[in-house]
């Protein structure tokens, strides 16, 4: 280990080794830095070593949170006219498109097999590398016993 000192704008001096080890304080990882520069430059962004071991927040744990305050969908803008607006009135009398004894026999089917109003779950897409090996979305190497779990990236575009 070697150990550092360093003086920041302030005239403070902080004291640390490399390896430099710093918990994230959201998920817990330990990351391992050796770039002094990298150091010092993080410790005069958070004015001081202590304020920097308080509230670090590695990149991985940024990146989770920023996906999981996305929104879910996309948001389209509202497209707004200048022309008139028309009013069509629908019919007095509004016939049924189903007749009542295919309703009451498709009520039937789905009071004796409910588990058909259930959506799959769309299976994981994995991917190929340049390798002609699949990986999954972390980029973990899937196993080809494993590929009937996922989606094939091909398929997909294939569908599309």
């Amino acid at each position: 280990m070697k150990n550092i000192t360093f003086t920041d704008s302030k005239k403070r001096i902080w004291n640390y080794e490399i390896p430099f080890s710093i918990t994230c304080t959201v998920s817990g990882v330990v990351k391992k830095y050796t770039s002094e520069e990298y150091i010092n430059k993080k410790i005069e962004r958070f004015d001081g070593l202590d304020n920097l071991r308080k509230v670090y927040v590695s990149r991985d744990a940024k990146k989770a949170a920023k996906k999981a305050a996305a929104p879910a969908t996309e948001v389209k803008p509202v497209v707004t006219t200048t022309e008139p607006v028309v009013v069509v009135e629908a019919p007095a009398e509004v016939k049924p498109v189903v007749d009542t004894a295919t309703i009451n026999l498709f009520a039937d089917i789905m009071m004796k097999k409910p588990e058909m109003l259930a959506l799959p779950e769309p299976l994981p897409i994995a991917k190929k590398d340049k390798n002609g090996k699949y990986r999954n979305a972390k980029g973990h190497l899937i196993s080809e016993f494993n590929l009937k779990n996922f989606r094939l990236e091909e398929q997909i575009s294939a569908v599309a």
